[in-house]
């Protein structure tokens, strides 16, 4: 197992199974490909890359567990109200350095 897994673990039994967000029971998976059913527990992280002020939450705190559903919802309002270019600088994403990967790539 991995190091989220015992993350995800610990984190499960602090909140009893209950979402960060939203009343919702989690189950926790493993070894799932593709998009997570809703109720599926997934590590959140507080302090995205994507955050002005990060470093606000320090320790064990910065990262809690949510419901798929509820992480799929909270991250895509985030970054809907970030510009694109903004959003590429913040997570340190350079276009022009992936347009010539891609442009080898192929």
């Amino acid at each position: 197992m991995n190091k989220n897994h015992y993350k995800r673990c610990n984190r499960f039994r602090q909140q009893r199974g209950v979402c960060y967000f939203c009343p919702r029971r989690m189950r926790l998976l493993s070894g799932l490909r593709g998009r997570l059913p809703d109720d599926a527990a997934t590590l959140y992280h507080l302090d995205t890359r994507y955050d002005e002020d990060r470093g606000q939450y320090v320790g064990q705190r910065r990262t809690v567990l949510a419901c798929a559903a509820c992480a799929r919802e909270v991250s895509a309002e985030r970054q809907d109200i970030i510009p694109i270019e903004e959003l590429h600088r913040r997570s340190g994403f350079d276009p022009g350095r992936r347009a010539a990967w891609e442009a080898r790539a192929s």
